[in-house]
């Protein structure tokens, strides 16, 4: 009887077993599923993630290559816009380096030729153009002229540098005072201020009227014209020297002139900042000489500077 219970029990004991065994058996089939199903999963993420890394590494590595080709086509760009503005600046200089060298030649040509004061005129026997004789004034005018007789005789041209409105002769049109044609004259530029900077004074004229002396005149005609004279003091010329063209006009200053009405004493070219080319009343001829020993033998209180233009 004690037999047959023990075996009872142990038959209990082995289907618990059975059981038991089926249980972690179902337990290790579910977890190896879920576990042959997750990381599948997990690794189909992880592969998606670096898809979408490498994607967006080549959009990265795509817009680089194009910021690249922008960059270089901005820089071709630029390249050819600096190429082109070099063009124009370079046949800017080329072409104010033939100007200079023709206006130099010209008035170099008349060198040793006499001087006499007012050898043009408008009156009977009197002429409007001549390259024999100068002044000072007349000197200039003459070497633009020339300079701008492109197709036209330089009496033609003459008639529009000397008078104003242009082309309209006569004694009281002509242009009888230099600052006030460097102003009107498309011929005529002043370039006192670029070329002086903080050294440039400044005074107002009133041209060709004697300060004090109601209605007197200078000269005999009915003009006058209030203007601002820009002048470089003689101390401080050889500073300036240094920004002055190639080939430049110059009119030298006395102050005390400017209570006649008057607003410069003497005129002429000046090249490469150093040589003086004018029509000399001392000497009696058109001579070159040193500017700066020019002025330290002369009682001017300073200078002007004009740039002179040849028109197409």
């Amino acid at each position: 009887m004690k037999k047959e219970s023990l075996s009872q029990e142990e038959k209990i004991i082995s289907d618990k077993a059975i059981v038991l065994s089926i249980i972690i058996l179902l337990l290790l089939i579910t977890l190896g599923s879920f576990l042959f199903f997750r990381y599948p999963e997990e690794e189909i993420k992880e592969e998606v993630v670096r898809e979408e890394k490498d994607e967006g590494e080549e959009e990265e590595i795509k817009e680089e290559v194009v910021r690249e080709e922008k960059d270089e086509g901005e820089e071709e760009g630029e390249e050819e816009g600096r190429d082109e503005e070099n063009f124009f600046i370079e046949k800017e200089e080329n072409f104010l380096e033939e100007e200079t060298r023709e206006l130099k030649e010209i008035a170099f040509g008349f060198l040793g030729n006499s001087y006499q004061g007012g050898p043009l005129g408008e009156g009977e026997g009197e002429v409007l153009y001549r390259e024999d004789v100068f002044d000072c004034t007349t000197f200039v005018l003459t070497v633009v002229a020339k300079e701008n007789a492109n197709g036209k005789t330089p009496e033609e041209v003459m008639k529009k540098i000397n008078y104003h409105p242009p082309g309209e002769v006569s004694y009281g049109n002509r242009l009888h005072f230099s600052t006030y044609r460097n102003e009107v004259s498309e011929y005529f530029e002043d370039i006192t201020k670029d070329v002086g900077g903080i050294f440039v004074k400044e005074k107002s004229v009133v041209l060709n009227k004697k300060q004090g002396e109601d209605n007197k005149r200078l000269i005999d005609i009915d003009w006058e014209e209030e203007i601002l004279v820009n002048y470089i003091p003689v101390s401080d010329v050889s500073f300036a020297l240094e920004n002055l063209p190639s080939k430049a006009g110059i009119g030298f200053v006395r102050e005390n002139s400017f209570e006649l009405g008057l607003d410069i004493n003497h005129e002429g070219f000046v090249f490469n900042g150093q040589d003086l080319v004018h029509a000399s009343s001392k000497e009696g001829m058109v001579i070159k000489e040193n500017l700066l020993d020019y002025l330290a033998n002369q009682n001017y209180d300073g200078v002007l500077f004009y740039q002179t233009k040849v028109l197409k």
